[in-house]
């Protein structure tokens, strides 16, 4: 962005005296920016656990054998590259040391969107900040933060003319995620207007085609693929709603204003307009049938309007961006402090505190069982341990979604595992009936602290006479 273009915090475009903050008046001020956003993405990576989809994803990659699956990854309904990548970290490096690789593409992405906002502080700072770069697509240890690396990469090629290497960028991005296609897609309506050659086009478009042919097989006979049976518009407002949420203001409110918001600031760019509609409508028919509403996903709907911005051109105004980021900063912020002031979600504490109650000689392949299994998934991964789960699949190293029930309760692993054994559970009043049930006593262990930021764990000693509860 040239600095002819840089707007204030009102993002008119033009300069006018005392009316903007750039990086020319002070220098540092980037920087000062950057190094606040790192400090908070360090602190929330210390504070927190791992959690479910970053350690399936690692216990797949990890456990792969068949050549086929190395393509089409059984049961995820995701793409192979994310896989291929966590398998070549695993050569080298632990699961809890490849999860600091998120710090690094934090960074990386916190100096492409500097280029991106240009010299406009305001811009970077709020999208630095908005909940989609500081959490959904920053710190976490799953292929987002790096969609976002690649889709920045792609419009910096494109703003130098440089049109068919983002598309490959993009391309390639469809390895890690299936909604990067629809950042292809805009990316592609938009630059075929502009000179890019379709016939030049076809090979990305192929290696996009060929990506998401693999996540819809790898998807298959999950229930993350089947399609939904909630009341289609409402979900379908709920998820365009999402990313700009206003706390109490109705989703007919929200929805408008982000629709006028968005045409007003694209309103002399009719060849970046109807893209981002089309795609816009697409993406929204796809997760509302498929997915529902999920933070990383409706992230989706931000950086579309990110891609189109940039594809408008230094002229647009910015301020229409900057209203739109508003809600994503303030949420951002807001769930930092949340999660900060309360103890990090894991089972970690408590698979210790079950192996001090055990003493020596504890098998958790025998002695350890969770309802729900996937309770027990991050921590399990991240010490290497194997255990008994409760929704179908008893001997785990990794989930298979396509054999695991999520309401499934094996009644007969909790009425035969030979006591005493150690139950780890969020909801417990199911198990805990199954059990006395069988004539076996349930002594609890550890309850739950009441500020806890996430699903409460409990654990229960598992005995064959039936104390006083």
């Amino acid at each position: 962005m040239s600095e002819a273009a840089i707007a204030g915090a009102a993002g008119s475009g033009k300069r006018t005296a005392g009316a903007a903050i750039t990086a020319r008046s002070i220098p540092l001020a980037p920087a000062l920016i950057i190094a606040a956003y790192l400090v908070l993405e360090i602190v929330m990576f210390a504070h927190r656990d791992a959690w479910l989809d970053e350690a399936q994803a690692w216990s797949w990659a990890t456990t792969l054998a068949d050549p086929a699956d190395f393509l089409v990854v059984p049961g995820e309904g995701h793409p192979p590259l994310w896989f291929w990548v966590l398998r070549l970290l695993s050569l080298v490096v632990s699961f809890d040391q490849a999860r600091l690789m998120t710090l690094g593409i934090a960074a990386l992405n916190a100096v492409l969107l500097a280029r991106y906002a240009g010299s406009n502080l305001v811009v970077l700072a709020f999208l630095l900040f908005s909940n989609i770069v500081l959490h959904s697509w920053g710190y976490e240890f799953r292929p987002y933060a790096l969609l976002l690396t690649m889709t920045l990469v792609a419009l910096e090629l494109s703003r130098g003319r440089r049109h068919l290497a983002g598309a490959w960028v993009l391309a390639i991005a469809c390895g890690f995620h299936f909604f990067a296609g629809f950042l292809f897609g805009l990316y592609l309506l938009v630059n075929w207007q502009r000179g890019l050659s379709f016939r030049s086009s076809i090979p990305p478009m192929l290696v996009g085609l060929s990506f998401g042919a693999m996540a819809v097989l790898s998807g298959l006979g999950t229930p993350a693929a089947e399609v939904s049976t909630a009341s289609w518009t409402r979900v379908l407002t709920r998820v365009f709603t999402d990313p700009f949420w206003l706390g109490s203001a109705p989703d007919w409110a929200v929805s408008g204003a982000v629709v006028l918001l968005a045409g007003f600031g694209l309103r002399n760019n009719l060849d970046v307009a109807w893209p981002l509609a089309a795609i816009t409508a697409l993406f929204l028919t796809f997760a509302t049938l498929v997915y529902g509403v999920y933070a990383w996903h409706t992230a989706f709907l931000v950086v579309f309007l990110l891609m189109a911005f940039s594809l408008a051109g230094e002229k647009v105004p910015r301020w229409p961006l900057v209203l739109l980021l508003l809600p994503q900063i303030g949420f951002g912020l807001l769930r930092t402090g949340i999660e900060l002031s309360k103890p990090p979600y894991g089972a970690g504490p408590a698979v210790a505190i079950v192996r001090e109650d055990a003493g020596p000689g504890f098998a958790s392949e025998r002695q350890l069982v969770a309802w729900p299994d996937t309770a027990m998934v991050a921590v399990a991964t991240s010490e290497g341990f194997d255990y008994l789960g409760a929704n179908g699949q008893r001997h785990l190293d990794t989930l298979n979604w396509r054999e695991r029930d999520n309401e499934y309760l094996d009644i007969d692993l909790l009425a035969t595992t030979p006591t005493p054994y150690w139950l780890i559970c969020y909801y417990c009043d199911s198990p805990i009936i199954a059990i006395n049930a069988a004539g076996r006593g349930a002594e609890l262990v550890l309850a739950p602290p009441e500020d806890i930021s996430f699903r409460p764990i409990h654990v229960y000693r598992i005995v064959a006479a039936t104390p006083v509860r």
